[in-house]
């Protein structure tokens, strides 16, 4: 629908954005749509829009655009300590419970919840978190003693391997919880002098016993998706202009701009859209092509088209 009169256009975006209704058609878009599969893996992070931390998940592609499927926000400072932890397994489950299901998750080194880590244990959601280097866990060396230290020292015995964490329970006691840990290779030395060289190494903990090491640490480096996404919604859909005082009003017009998202994802699939082949890194987004391409034919005049008589 188009509105001729700019006013009037102004008014039904006002009313639009003050309609919380509005926001419970993207969770059914989302079902119909089936962009969530049980095989997905979701990237979880947060950024700051508009003003606003956001809790974004996005379905990872492969493609370097992750697609935005979730969004929440807050607003900080937070009053209460450990509500942004209950936060974010509040949004987790809502995700699930409008699915029917929850596909796997990737965090950074950010997202370290005990109490999100226990949820997934319990219902056998798969995870891959990131970890700090200085992370301390239980481990089994060669002779088979059990001792508590760094990741970072695990790290220099083996690449791959069981380790053992300790949370608590709700009565307070230790619970021992096996969990798997990956590591991925030393960072790669500058081909040039002068240049810098990547100066970490992951460490994933994972409930994912069965993939092997490969698959499991490109589970992590695809994480990064979501990050390019970011971009494109902050500075092509030019999000980072905005700053907006009701969150309702943010939450509508980020789902609005997640669902161009969709859209473009669709486009490439059925159109073929791509860029010509580039390092990963270098090319450019589908959602910016299929954006530009949008702005480019609002701006071509109508052709008026002649039928000849007879």
């Amino acid at each position: 629908m188009v509105i001729a009169n700019e006013s009037t256009a102004c008014s039904k975006i006002f009313r639009l954005t003050s309609k919380e209704k509005v926001l419970n058609y993207f969770p059914k878009l989302l079902t119909t749509l089936n962009l969530v599969k049980n095989s997905s893996l979701v990237n979880v992070d947060f950024s700051t829009f508009c003003g606003f931390e956001t809790l974004a998940f996005g379905v990872q592609t492969n493609e370097g655009r992750a697609i935005p499927v979730w969004n929440s926000c807050l607003t900080y400072p937070i009053q209460n300590p450990g509500s942004q932890n209950t936060f974010v397994i509040s949004e987790i489950k809502k995700l699930g419970l409008s699915l029917g299901f929850y596909p796997g998750f990737v965090f950074d080194r950010g997202f370290w919840i005990p109490d999100m880590i226990k949820f997934f244990l319990k219902d056998q959601i798969t995870f891959y978190l990131r970890i700090k280097a200085g992370k301390l866990l239980e481990w089994s060396d060669s002779q088979g003693n059990l001792k508590k230290i760094s990741v970072l020292k695990i790290g220099k015995y083996t690449k791959d391997t069981t380790v053992i964490l300790n949370l608590k329970n709700h009565e307070y006691k230790n619970h021992q919880y096996k969990l798997r840990l990956v590591i991925s290779p030393p960072p790669a030395k500058p081909l040039q002098k002068g240049k810098k060289k990547h100066k970490e190494r992951w460490y994933i903990l994972t409930n994912d016993l069965t993939s092997n090491r490969g698959k499991v640490l490109n589970s992590y480096k695809h994480r990064f998706e979501i990050e390019e996404t970011f971009k494109d919604l902050k500075h092509v859909c030019d999000l980072k202009k905005f700053f907006i005082k009701k969150k309702l009003t943010f939450k509508i017009l980020l789902m609005f701009a997640c669902l161009a998202f969709w859209i473009a994802y669709f486009c490439r699939r059925f159109t073929r859209l791509r860029s010509i082949t580039l390092h990963s890194k270098k090319k450019r987004s589908y959602f910016k092509i299929w954006w530009e391409e949008i702005q480019r034919q609002a701006k071509v005049p109508l052709l008026t088209i002649f039928i000849p008589d007879g």
